[in-house]
Order: C-alpha cells, then sequence, then structure tokens
C-alpha cells in the first residue's frame, strides 16, 4: 500500500514538475518576444529619423514656414538640417543658426529660408545663386 501511494506521489510530482518547467519557460520566452518586439521599434524610429524627412515631415516643415514666410510657388525645396553649428560659423546666413535648424533652398527662386522648429521663427533667408548650366555657351 505505501509503495503504491509512493508511486502516485511520485508520478503526480513529475507532471507537476514538467508543468513548472513549461510554464517557466513559456513566460519566458514571452518575455524575450515582447523585448525583441520592443527593440524592433526603437530601432526602426531610430533608422527612421537618421534619413532624410518624410514626405509628410516636409509638408508639415513648408506648412509651418507658409504660415511665416510667404513661400516660392512651383517648386518643391530642398530641405537640410542644421548638425553641426561649428562648421557653418564661417559663413554669414549661419550666423545665428543653432543645431537642430532646418534649411529650406528653393533653386528655381534663388532663396534659402534658416528655419528654427523650436521656436517656430524664420532666423534668415537669403538670395542663393544658381548652379551655373552645363551647356556650352553659344
Amino acid at each position: 500500500m505505501f509503495l503504491q501511494v509512493l508511486t502516485t506521489v511520485k508520478k503526480h510530482l513529475s507532471y507537476f514538475l514538467s508543468g513548472l518547467i513549461l510554464l517557466v519557460a513559456f513566460i519566458a520566452g514571452t518575455y524575450f518576444f515582447i523585448r525583441y518586439q520592443t527593440t524592433l521599434t526603437q530601432l526602426k524610429k531610430l533608422s527612421s529619423s537618421s534619413q532624410s524627412p518624410t514626405e509628410a515631415q516636409t509638408a508639415q516643415l513648408i506648412n509651418e514656414v507658409g504660415k511665416l514666410y510667404i513661400l516660392p510657388s512651383g517648386e518643391n525645396p530642398t530641405i537640410a538640417g542644421v548638425t553641426d553649428v561649428t562648421k557653418l560659423s564661417n559663413q554669414p546666413f549661419f550666423t545665428h543658426a543653432q543645431n537642430g535648424d532646418e534649411i529650406l533652398i528653393y533653386p528655381k527662386a534663388q532663396k534659402a529660408i534658416l528655419y528654427r522648429p523650436s521656436a517656430h521663427k524664420i532666423i534668415d533667408v537669403t538670395d542663393v545663386a544658381a548652379p551655373p548650366s552645363s551647356s556650352p555657351n553659344p
């Protein structure tokens, strides 16, 4: 009788331990899967912020600047960001520039606009020379 009870207890204990191991493995797997998904999301955010602006970001920037300044019509600007103002300090247009400022360049209209998104202000506007044409002179 005692041997039969001991066998039954061992059997139930092995089932319990197997179930416990499976539960711990499931919880660990779920935890690491969630961490993996979170890391992928953060990586996508970082990679998209380091690339050129998207169409929506460009449209929003043009809209913000357009509320403050009459923008040239008929062309889309080339947009650049100021990342290291120390490299631009010798150029008069960038005298008041700060890191994070945006530059909208309209080549046909020959205008460049320095805009500070954090303050929603236009810092400077200047004329830019058109690039020389590559066609031969007659």
